[in-house]
């Protein structure tokens, strides 16, 4: 008799305070990572992810590392570091162990393994002006990494399981993004064509006022061999600007967004894909519009790229649909037509 007594008063202190959320909860709530910060386990067995929490007294907001079993269970809290982020979670090849961006031991950030059995994570890189992104190599083997001044990064690679970093790139203008070869022989990298030495010189003397529409280089795509060292240029010239790449699992292909060059170009919009055929050096345009393609993707037996395309003009422009063209060439094909939602 006393439950039932209770209970509606309990229900109706529990409607008395329910309210519409506010901006004030939105910011207050802890935002799970970006596709960067999460990954599954090559065994299939984990998901890793980032939980970013608020902190008002500091005013700033904080990063750690979350782990749950996709099979079900409880998730678990990989670290714990007072005032400081970790960023980009990666599986190690075998599943054992994890590697992470942190600045836990500076205002840099370094490369860090941790267990999964959650011991205390390891420093593996010692960078002076900190690491800005890392990639294993489908093998294991080998680990690259970003380093360097802000404005002159080049990629340095060590064992993957850690040890002694060795500068493998000494190209004349900072390196911007990387990926492996599926063989693990080669690594692709955008750099632009030339430094803007004025610049340059301001930023190094403290000289912070931004410029609006800078006068800006084209960045295009290169490849380097890991024994040899050898670059070889793969794209050039002033139709486009390379941004993003993506490479089919069989390595004979690279799809990238190229950016407008024009100065007043508007940066996230001004862009298409294009299709670099490895085998024949041949480079076809894919899409021709002004509104923001990304992200891209081959399908796992290399015969189809699919991307995400704004559907319709800028009014629009949150609502994304799914397009997919052969590899080899021939007709883009909307996906999901008729649906309302953002893949």
């Amino acid at each position: 008799m006393s439950i039932i007594l209770c209970y509606p008063f309990a229900q109706g202190k529990a409607e008395e305070q329910k309210r519409a959320m506010t901006f004030l909860d939105i910011i207050e709530m802890r935002s799970p990572g970006s596709r960067r910060n999460v990954d599954i386990s090559p065994d299939g067995k984990w998901f890793i992810y980032t939980l970013t929490v608020p902190d008002w007294e500091k005013n700033k907001r904080f990063k750690d590392i979350y782990i749950t079993p996709l099979s079900g269970g409880k998730t678990k809290q990989m670290t714990f570091t007072k005032d400081k982020n970790e960023d980009s979670p990666k599986w190690y090849k075998d599943s054992s162990f994890f590697a992470f961006l942190s600045n836990r031991s500076g205002n840099k950030n370094q490369i860090y393994f941790m267990r999964l059995e959650g011991d205390e994570a390891w420093q593996v890189t010692d960078d002076k002006f900190g690491v800005s992104s890392y990639e294993w190599s489908r093998d294991g083997k080998y680990l690259a990494y970003l380093g360097g001044k802000p404005d002159e990064r080049q990629i340095w690679i060590m064992p993957g399981e850690g040890g002694e970093a060795e500068k493998l790139t000494d190209h004349k203008t900072s390196i911007s993004e990387y990926l492996w070869t599926p063989n693990g022989k080669k690594i692709y990298f955008i750099a632009s064509d030339s430094v803007d030495m004025l610049d340059k010189e301001r930023k190094e003397k403290g000289f912070d006022v931004q410029i609006i529409d800078q006068v800006e280089s084209p960045s295009h795509l290169w490849e380097i061999d890991i024994e040899t060292k050898e670059e070889k240029r793969l794209t050039e010239g002033n139709e486009y600007s390379i941004w993003q790449i993506v490479i089919s699992d069989d390595g004979t292909k690279i799809a990238f967004i190229g950016k407008s060059t024009k100065r007043f170009a508007v940066k996230y919009y001004d862009t298409d894909v294009y299709l670099l055929d490895l085998n024949t050096n041949t480079i076809s345009r894919i899409t021709n519009n002004s509104v923001d393609e990304r992200p891209m993707s081959f399908s796992p037996d290399n015969k189809w790229l699919a991307f995400t395309i704004p559907d319709g003009e800028k009014e629009f422009i949150n609502l994304r649909k799914i397009y997919i063209i052969p590899s080899e060439g021939g007709e883009v094909k909307k996906l999901l037509r008729h649906s309302n939602k953002t893949p």
